[in-house]
């Protein structure tokens, strides 16, 4: 804001007020007086302007050279390129380069024509991208300083530079026409890349002699100037001496002039657009102009009947502002300006700049100037807010020019990519680049940003550690008044530990699934795998003594004991499988799983296990982690078959997971960890494959040697430990698989007991009639046939409606039913359901291929019910069935 006008001089305006008429020859050396001062006046503003044009015309010249030099070097990047590319894109921007050039020399050449060619000109300067607003200056300093002593010089220059450029263009031609055959000859191609290079030096020094020449004619200019502006100063200063004191003589004989001054003066107060007031010590205005007025709010009628007051316009608590102020009115009759506040009529404050005098030999009246700042303050406040809320943001911000040059970031800019303001402002935000993005994605971003003003995505960029890093980015663009681009503005986030987190969740998603699916899988394998198992045992019943077939009906369940064991494991993967939590001590599970070692790991292998002090306990099914230990270990012995010195160590520690890990693994109910590592130093695995190790039967193993189910059945172990499975691996560094076990607080460790089925299968003790319900017929078929050998009465159905219909009729004599739980039409819950109305103590046998941990009898059908898993051992069924049916006749007191 210009606050000189607050410092004139009051005494001049108190002199002007008391001034008189002269006599007619004071009135002409006044006249003379004042015509030799605006003859001064207007001198120094033609210089001034003079001054201004050629700052301003050689600001140009140096302008367009930074554009003339900028276009020459972008050229002879993309020729270089060109060269090694091939490609036609980075040719045609070495023609768009040199099209810079060729425009200045376009306005050059008309400008030195016999008849200068201004609209030639003009489009030659705007050809070499020169600011449209710089090319009038551009053509004039031409045309009437070409001639001139340093402009003379830097043309000349500028004329020989041009051949240059003229060179560099035959180059291009030559590089273009060479690259256009195959084979291309590398010999010419590297020796006209080195004369590029050399007429690239070349243009480089004529550049900065040009630059320099420019330089030297501005300070030329500006040291002659200022010269002048002194010498007119001084005369100025010189005629204002004698201006003050023809008027100081000219007042005290021109009383009669008053009235005219005063009108005059009154003419000049109440036009002027700053306040001015005439005031009393007392408080009292008696008088004031509509600019201050309209500033606090009150009529010229509030005035005239004194409610204007300039102690009552001030808040109570601003008063004491105006003591300083006072004090130097006192003692030397004028104040320094200073800001204060000023209460409007309405209520409101208003923030003013003032300055005031006291009238000659008076120490009671004096003027004030006052001019309403309050626009402004808001504007400073504004800004304010904005650098504290620029300061503040989470979000990295970065400001650029229209040139796409940094001008600004906030510090979490620095933050995120390690760059200080220092290392980035005035550079171009590629240093960040990461190479991920190729030329179209940018072209693509820069068209949404010129059509639409802003764009937004995900980009991959670089720290200064050179670490790659992901963001969320957001573009838009500033516009100045005019419309034209000022600024852009980028606002990121850095969500590289965000998309890790949503990795996470879409790999957990994916696992998920595909435990879903082997789970259905696993159900129907389980039904097929129930009817070999019965068909199985008939066949070794039917088969005698013939030994040849009872060895391979031997063969046949080895392979069948083999098939369920991997259903088991799949189920163990998709959670469906039968697991019996407790609590345990891992260190007595490892202690157990110690005296296996010895027939896992071969003695040529350096096998250490280590156990921490402290006794971990967790909730858990013992035989499902040791199942996951042996896992482990087997995996890690076939990983170091093979190597020189081959290890395997397992460790067993106490750890407490910190809050970024704990955020990580979402499913962890407790920081308190059991962590058991497992490490060998084997061949290793790809990264590649490491994404995949936890899918059913994906395997790194040679053919013939991995079911691929291993470490399936580990990581659905995890899933139902509510743990954590991490795995490291470098090829030919070996493995190491961590598994994090959320502890558990007990005073003693509950121990299970297995209780041991009988050795012999007991035959059946009476007749029944039993109801035999499944939708599989092979399953029906062998279930009934071992029924009728065991003496046993059957009635069959293949579904619950079936079942039913079947039951009307002979519910009098069905002493047991043996169905399947889930069927078409009806299931097996409901059926019984619905049968117990009829027979409320019908005892019943329920099959499944489902987990049975999972699939649980409801409470109302749990009395005089029993369960079987498919596939199950037909000795183990014919002892359900057995039992089911004494138990009935005990409680019938048969």
């Amino acid at each position: 804001m210009d606050t000189s006008v607050m410092e004139v001089p009051v005494e001049r305006i108190r002199q002007f007020l008391q001034s008189s008429s002269q006599s007619d020859i004071i009135a002409r050396k006044f006249f003379l007086v004042i015509s030799l001062f605006v003859l001064i006046v207007a001198s120094l503003l033609v210089l001034d302007r003079f001054q201004a044009y050629v700052l301003d015309s050689v600001r140009a010249y140096v302008a367009g050279e930074g554009f003339w030099s900028k276009g020459q070097k972008d050229a002879v990047y993309h020729l270089v390129r060109y060269a090694g590319s091939a490609d036609e894109n980075d040719y045609r921007k070495f023609l768009a380069g040199m099209a810079i050039n060729q425009g200045d020399r376009q306005a050059r050449l008309a400008l030195q024509a016999g008849e200068a060619d201004i609209a030639a000109a003009r489009k030659g300067f705007l050809g070499g991208q020169n600011h449209p607003d710089d090319v009038d200056h551009l053509i004039s300093f031409f045309l009437h300083f070409s001639e001139v002593g340093d402009m003379k010089q830097a043309i000349v220059i500028w004329t020989e530079a041009d051949g240059k450029i003229d060179q560099l263009m035959g180059l291009g031609e030559q590089l273009h026409q060479i690259l256009q055959v195959t084979p291309r000859d590398a010999g010419r191609i590297e020796v006209l890349l080195g004369d590029i290079d050399h007429v690239h030096d070349e243009v480089d020094a004529l550049e900065r002699r040009f630059s320099a020449t420019l330089g030297h004619a501005a300070r030329k200019m500006e040291t002659l100037t200022e010269r002048l502006l002194l010498i007119a100063a001084l005369l100025l200063l010189m005629t204002g001496i004698s201006l003050s004191w023809q008027v100081v003589h000219g007042l005290r004989r021109a009383q009669q002039a008053l009235e005219a001054s005063e009108s005059r003066f009154r003419h000049v107060v109440e036009s002027n657009i700053i306040g001015i007031m005439f005031w009393h010590m007392d408080g009292t205005i008696f008088d004031a102009n509509d600019a201050f007025l309209d500033i606090v709010g009150y009529s010229r009628t509030d005035l005239e009947q004194g409610r204007v007051n300039w102690q009552g316009l001030t808040p109570e608590e601003g008063r004491g502002e105006d003591e300083p102020a006072l004090q130097e009115l006192y003692e030397r009759g004028s104040c320094t300006p200073y800001e204060k506040q000023y209460l409007h009529r309405d209520g409101h404050r208003i923030t003013v700049y003032l300055s005031a005098a006291l009238f000659t030999d008076s120490k009671d009246a004096g003027v004030c100037f006052v001019l309403d700042i309050s626009e402004r303050k808001r504007a400073e406040q504004a800004q304010k807010l904005a650098a504290t809320v620029f300061n503040a943001a989470r979000e990295g911000i970065v400001v650029t020019d229209s040139s796409a040059v940094i001008k600004a970031v906030n510090p979490a800019f620095t933050m995120v990519t390690g760059y200080t303001p220092e290392e980035v402002i005035g550079k171009n935000p590629h240093v960040l680049s990461s190479g991920h993005h190729d030329a179209a994605f940018y072209e693509t971003m820069w068209k949404r940003l010129r059509s639409h003003g802003n764009w937004k995505g995900e980009v991959w960029n670089r720290r200064k550690d050179g670490e790659i890093y992901q963001e969320w980015l957001s573009i838009s663009v500033i516009r100045d008044e005019a419309g034209k681009v000022s600024e852009y503005v980028g606002v990121f986030s850095d969500i590289t530990e965000q998309r890790k987190m949503e990795e996470q969740v879409r790999q957990s998603q994916k696992m998920e699934a595909i435990g879903t699916l082997v789970g259905g899988i696993a159900h129907d394998f389980n039904n097929t795998l129930a009817a070999m198992q019965g068909n199985l045992y008939l066949a070794q019943r039917y088969n005698g003594d013939n030994v040849p077939v009872t060895t391979k009906l031997d063969v046949i369940q080895g392979l069948l004991s083999h098939s369920a064991e991997m259903v088991t494991q799949l189920l163990t993967f998709a959670r469906k499988g039968m697991v019996q939590m407790s609590e345990l001590s891992l260190s007595d599970l490892f202690m157990k799983l110690e005296c296996l070692i010895g027939s896992i790991i071969p003695e040529n292998i350096e096998f250490d296990m280590q156990l921490c002090e402290r006794r971990l306990f967790v909730r858990g099914d013992a035989t499902q982690l040791q199942q996951v230990m042996l896992n482990l270990l087997n995996n890690a012995r076939d990983a170091i078959d093979g190597c020189e010195l081959p290890q395997i160590h397992c460790r067993l520690d106490y750890w407490q997971a910190d809050r970024s890990f704990m955020q990580a693994h979402p499913q962890l109910e407790t920081n308190e960890l059991g962590h058991i590592t497992v490490t060998d130093n084997g061949c290793g695995i790809a990264e590649q494959q490491l994404a995949h190790i936890f899918e059913p039967f994906y395997t790194t193993k040679e053919v013939g040697k991995g079911t691929g189910l291993g470490m399936a059945m580990v990581y659905g172990s995890m899933q139902t430990h509510h743990g954590v499975i991490e795995v490291e691996s470098s090829v030919g560094q070996g493995t190491t698989v961590h598994l994090y076990l959320p502890l558990i607080q007990v005073v003693e460790p509950v121990r299970r007991t297995d209780i041991p089925l009988p050795d012999s299968v007991p035959g059946s003790q009476q007749s029944a009639t039993i109801l035999l319900v499944d939708d599989n017929e092979h399953i029906r078929n062998f279930c009934s046939e071992v029924l009728l050998q065991l003496g046993f009465e059957v009635l069959l159905a293949d579904d619950g409606e079936d079942a039913l219909a079947c039951f009307q009729h002979h519910q009098a004599d069905v002493d047991l039913v043996i169905s399947d739980m889930v069927m078409p039409r009806m299931g097996g819950f409901q059926m019984v359901e619905k049968m117990r109305l009829q027979r409320p103590d019908l005892p019943v046998i329920f099959m499944t291929g489902y987990d049975p941990e999972q699939v649980v009898i409801p409470d109302e059908l749990a009395g005089n019910s029993a369960m079987v898993s498919k596939p199950f051992d037909m000795d183990t069924f014919a002892r359900v069935v057995d039992a089911m049916l004494a138990a009935r006749a005990e409680s019938s007191g048969q």
